[in-house]
């Protein structure tokens, strides 16, 4: 890798970089950039609507020839298959993708050793979708040399091999630098795909129905295609398999604008994107991206000045739609600390850990009982742009913006990268949790039944007795029967029948009315309720309901 000094191969390494600034193959490619030709955004002061503050709003230019479809082919197309026999010859396990090389040299000119900003992530996921790529993000390599040949990438790529083992498929491309002292930019995007995509069009006609096909990579399997118009409301698409062959049927609605698809497989790791789209119908396929630039974060010293931020952003994004605020939890927090530590110390990135299990093993572990969990996570240089990735991605979205949701933890890892780079591992755990009801609370919401029933304080201690026995034995219906009668005989209260109806409760929303409390005229009521001192722990409920 360290000797590439054939003609041959460095031409058809010069031929991919002088194609890759068109993210189309129709006609032919534009010219080679010239030295120091770089691609600096247009700045301009506007409003963020979001929060009213006055930020840097950026435009940058995308490629002229804009991809017209995503696609991610089974195998890559012969030019690639090239580059990728010579120059990538130490990384085998990766394939080329022409719409990554695309989309990785026009982001080399986006990005010299001293840009007059860094590009947004958001830019890079502008430019993926820009060049075909269905990718919901890619990897960054970047690398600055003083020469224009590929030596020295070729000997970066030798030494960092290690790194890329997580990766299938990656693109390569250069642009000239600044010159001061470095003359060239290389950047290397990787990706985990795990599927293959039938070609899908990026701007479908309003009202249309269009095919999608794609396969996936056992183990993986296809778990939800959902699929977001303008008006934020998510459908979820249905689709056929036939063995790792996913197919459906998308349908784009009447109104014209910005509409998201995205397509999320299950796995031995839990959920993850298998891809991630936009979908521009009825209007023209965008040549530049806009975007407000994220505001420094030079501030964070520390995780927790990180989750602080990052609880503030997510505030905000429920605000914008009208949710109300979440209350912070502590115990939440820890589960969400914990995991990102794992994640970061163990080097994967997953719902699932090989060492902790899933969000409900997590969540049992600590002793949470919860009607509603959900959990984002998430990995990135910046904190800000780590929630702008979460609110694109439509699973994600939905746990962010839940309207069951009550209350959010969130754990962040710092991991320094050289001066002024960090990298962020963030998990956001979100949950239900209401305050556990009362007996008096209880004991209203059954009297309230269409046919009241009448509470009889001797049978609220009937109902406690049996209560307790419950909690002891376990529900055995012979055992809690012949006790019901013992405790009735010896109060001697005459009855024709008796109901026992016992459940566990975390919440008032949850409790369970007795069918015989809305038909049974003239029914006497007891109630028994245990109430572990772990606010966490659900509370045991008994209804004892006696037909005089």
């Amino acid at each position: 890798m360290s000797s590439l000094r054939s003609t041959l191969r460095v031409f058809a390494f010069a031929l991919l970089m002088g194609s890759a600034y068109a993210c189309e193959n129709a006609g032919p490619p534009p010219a080679a950039p010239t030295p120091h030709q770089i691609i600096q955004p247009t700045l301009r002061l506007a409003e963020d609507p979001l929060d009213g503050r006055w930020r840097e709003l950026a435009t940058y230019p995308l490629a002229a020839a804009p991809a017209t479809h995503y696609h991610a082919p089974a195998t890559p197309d012969a030019a690639q298959r090239g580059l990728g026999l010579d120059l990538w010859h130490t990384l085998p396990q990766l394939q080329a993708s022409a719409c990554l090389s695309a989309a990785a040299a026009r982001y080399a000119a986006y990005h010299p050793a001293k840009p007059l900003r860094d590009p947004p992530r958001a830019l890079l996921t502008a430019l993926l979708h820009h060049c075909g790529c269905p990718d919901a993000t890619a990897a960054v390599r970047l690398l600055f040399t003083t020469r224009a040949t590929p030596d020295d990438f070729a000997n970066f790529l030798t030494n960092h091999q290690a790194s890329f083992a997580a990766y299938t498929h990656a693109g390569l491309g250069s642009a000239p630098g600044d010159g001061d002292p470095f003359e060239w930019t290389w950047v290397l995007l990787l990706t985990q795909r795990n599927a293959t995509l039938d070609p899908f069009p990026r701007a479908p006609q309003p009202g249309t129905s269009v095919p999608l096909r794609f396969s996936l990579m056992p183990p993986l399997e296809a778990a939800e295609v959902l699929l977001m118009p303008p008006d934020e409301e998510i459908i979820n698409v249905p689709f056929t398999t036939r063995g790792n062959q996913i197919a459906a049927t998308v349908p784009i609605g009447a109104n014209p604008g910005v509409y998201t698809l995205q397509v999320l497989a299950t796995g031995p790791d839990g959920p993850q994107i298998a891809f991630h789209f936009p979908l521009y119908v009825g209007r023209p396929l965008p040549t530049t991206w806009e975007g407000f630039l994220p505001l420094s974060e030079e501030w964070l010293h520390d995780a927790a000045a990180a989750e602080a931020h990052m609880f503030n952003l997510l505030q905000r994004d429920r605000t914008a739609h009208g949710l109300p605020l979440l209350q912070y939890a502590p115990e939440l927090a820890t589960i969400a600390r914990n995991h990102s530590l794992d994640m970061q110390r163990h080097a994967f990135f997953a719902h699932n850990s090989p060492n902790t299990g899933s969000l409900a093993q997590r969540l049992e572990r600590a002793g949470l009982h919860l009607r509603f969990a959900a959990e984002n996570i998430a990995r990135n240089g910046s904190i800000a742009e780590a929630q702008e990735n979460l609110m694109e991605s439509l699973g994600h979205r939905a746990n962010i913006l839940s309207p069951h949701a009550t209350h959010v933890g969130i754990g962040i890892t710092i991991v320094d990268d050289g001066p002024g780079k960090r990298t962020y591992h963030a998990t956001q755990v979100f949950a239900r949790i209401l305050p556990r009801p009362g007996f008096a609370e209880i004991l209203a919401t059954l009297a309230a039944q269409p046919v009241a029933p009448t509470p009889r304080e001797e049978l609220h201690g009937v109902a406690q007795r049996l209560a307790q026995l419950i909690h002891a034995d376990g529900f055995d219906g012979d055992k809690v029967n012949t006790h019901a009668r013992f405790l009735l005989d010896a109060m001697r209260t005459p009855y024709r029948r008796f109901t026992v109806h016992s459940q566990i409760l975390l919440a008032l929303e949850d409790l369970q009315i007795p069918a015989a409390l809305g038909t049974v005229a003239k029914a006497q009521l007891g109630l028994g309720l245990l109430t572990p001192d772990d606010p966490n722990q659900p509370a045991r409920v008994v209804v004892f309901i006696v037909e005089p």
